[in-house]
């Protein structure tokens, strides 16, 4: 993989630029898009207040505003995220429901129809030895044909119930895969945003942890993350190590899964 190295610019960069540098690095951990960030240094430039010797303080005074938006940001994405989730879980609910109503009503239909036709005694046959009277034929005929119609009606029921049943099994099924896959993500995220308090980019955030399994609790979580920050912390300098300096491109995964083998070689899947 070739390295991107760091051109260096003949011009003195814009105060503009200086503050959204300085304002990238400074609030990488929460996660911000550049069009935010930009959009703030932007703002700063134009008060034609910032210098070189108080550009530093200037950006810690950011913090708190930066860190009410990153939670609003946040907030605004997870009520988007639950009302989806909430509304999908209402339909899901209703149709379980709807099939439950139907399987109980059809059963009970089951159950009454079989209670008012039931079997009916056997007709006597006549001796062997006589003719079969014609009373007697018509009246097998009648009852042949009244079992063949109330059989009819039981399978129908019964082909319905089945239909009905089958429809709730899946819907069952649905919902447990869905809550399994919300609590998954849920997972994931409370990893992310512990990642993220302890200063680990979102580059590596987004690679994800290897070596967090999914029967890690969250003192085994909190001792990973500690020992990917620190690493992080001894290790991660641009243009050493190994590390390329991106000069503002975005890194690629084959870039990123490329850095953190070289930083956590013993943290990888074997």
């Amino acid at each position: 993989m070739p390295v991107i190295l760091h051109s260096i610019s003949k011009t003195k960069p814009k105060m503009k630029d200086k503050i959204f540098n300085a304002l990238k690095q400074e609030y990488a951990r929460l996660g911000l898009g550049d069009n935010i960030l930009m959009g703030l240094a932007e703002m700063l430039a134009g008060t034609s207040l910032v210098t070189e010797e108080n550009l530093q303080g200037i950006v810690a005074g950011q913090k708190a505003y930066l860190e009410d938006l990153q939670k609003s940001n946040d907030k605004r994405v997870q009520d988007a995220v639950d009302k989806t989730q909430k509304d999908a879980s209402d339909k899901a609910d209703a149709a379980e429901k709807q099939h439950k109503a139907a399987v109980e009503k059809l059963q009970k239909e089951y159950d009454d129809y079989k209670s008012a036709h039931p079997a009916q005694q056997p007709l006597t046959p006549p001796a062997e030895d006589k003719d079969t009277p014609e009373w007697y034929k018509k009246e097998k005929a009648e009852r042949e044909k009244r079992d063949k119609e109330w059989q009819e009606k039981l399978d129908a029921i019964e082909k319905a119930k089945n239909e009905s049943e089958t429809k709730l099994k899946a819907i069952e099924d649905a919902k447990a895969r869905e809550d399994a896959a919300r609590a998954a993500q849920t997972r994931r995220e409370t990893i992310a945003g512990k990642a993220k308090e302890k200063g680990i980019p979102d580059w590596m955030i987004a690679h994800g942890f290897a070596d967090i399994t999914d029967d890690a609790d969250d003192a085994k979580i909190d001792e990973i993350l500690t020992r990917y920050a620190n690493e992080i912390q001894t290790n991660f300098l641009p243009g050493r190590n190994g590390i390329p300096v991106f000069d503002g491109k975005k890194a690629t995964k084959a870039d990123t899964d490329g850095m953190v083998a070289k930083l956590f070689p013993s943290m990888q899947k074997k």
